[in-house]
């Protein structure tokens, strides 16, 4: 088989884009400072204690608020993206920013 090299292009850049998602730089991350605070404490108790209750059991630790996430960095700065933006930080972060 014959390969045309002619058609055959260097690539410019090691990748197409580069991204960086996560939570807004200015988000209030106290909410989440104390679920975490919360979560460690109720795992502390969980591990203390002897007895198993089963009211206990159904008791869920608790839960993480969640932060929307964004795209913070993009490079190369003026080439377009395949899809938005929007779609790409949910696309990262399914479930938010945990």
């Amino acid at each position: 088989m014959l390969w045309n090299h002619s058609k055959y292009k260097e690539p410019t850049s090691l990748f197409e884009h580069f991204i960086v998602a996560g939570p807004h730089p200015d988000a209030n991350l106290e909410k989440v400072e104390d679920a975490f605070a919360r979560e460690k404490k109720w795992k502390s108790d969980m591990e203390k204690s002897d007895l198993l209750d089963f009211k206990s059991i159904h008791r869920r630790a608790p839960s993480f608020p969640t932060l929307e996430p964004q795209i913070l960095f993009k490079y190369p700065p003026g080439k377009r993206l395949a899809m938005r933006s929007k779609d790409l930080a949910a696309f990262c972060f399914p479930g938010g920013v945990k």
